[in-house]
């Protein structure tokens, strides 16, 4: 239980660990990047109450509501300090916008459209497929809401089929807040684009892949 704030320390743990190592690397270059990410991982661990107890309630009733909407950091790849064989990293990036993406997106968040969310994140995802060097923060929380919204549904059943009411509000409130953070993210992405097409993969392997439909989840007893 408390999985968001276990996720969120898990993360800030990795990109501790791996700092020094991508400073060494990047003679330096990195430092600031990793500063900030970390930074705002720490901040957002002061709000992972509001969800983890809606979670945890849940939890005790057998629905892995805020288990399910994440993959465990143990899925990060392993630190390397080489892209795959199969990455051309020298590939000039092609630059993206999301101002539209993020417009459409906050009407489905606003008219609490779950599929439609989903829909804009494969579209946009797969987008982002065409060039799997850069961007992967941007990558990330695109993953993550997809994710998030995936689940909505799911938990309603679950809650339905126990006669309690599902506190969809929750998972709204965190697709906001990825919303919010969607441009702030591509701009870090393309701040460190020349690390990345130096070879160093910086970011590129410091996420778990978060796939539409979760594996099956234990609830933690």
């Amino acid at each position: 239980m408390q999985d968001l704030r276990k996720h969120l320390k898990d993360a800030i743990e990795i990109n501790q660990t791996r700092m020094p190592l991508y400073a060494e690397a990047s003679n330096g270059q990195t430092l600031k990047f990793s500063k900030k990410l970390i930074k705002a991982e720490k901040w957002a661990l002061w709000g992972t109450h509001i969800f983890d107890n809606q979670g945890d309630k849940l939890q005790s009733r057998g629905i892995p509501y805020i288990k399910s909407e994440f993959v465990d950091m143990k899925h990060t790849p392993s630190f390397s300090l080489h892209y795959p064989p199969s990455i051309d990293f020298t590939r000039p990036h092609a630059e993206i916008t999301i101002d539209s993406l993020k417009k459409d997106l906050k009407k489905k968040i606003q008219t609490k459209n779950h599929d439609g969310i989903v829909v804009l994140c494969d579209d946009h995802l797969q987008r982002l497929d065409s060039q799997l060097h850069v961007y992967c923060m941007l990558r990330h929380l695109l993953e993550s809401m997809r994710r998030i919204a995936y689940m909505i549904p799911f938990h309603h059943e679950s809650c339905k089929n126990q006669n309690i009411v599902f506190p969809e509000q929750y998972s709204y409130y965190l697709l906001k807040i990825h919303l919010l953070l969607l441009k702030p993210s591509k701009s870090l992405d393309e701040n460190v684009v020349p690390i990345q097409q130096k070879g160093i993969p910086f970011l590129f392997q410091d996420f778990p892949h978060i796939p539409k439909v979760p594996a099956s989840i234990e609830i933690d007893k």
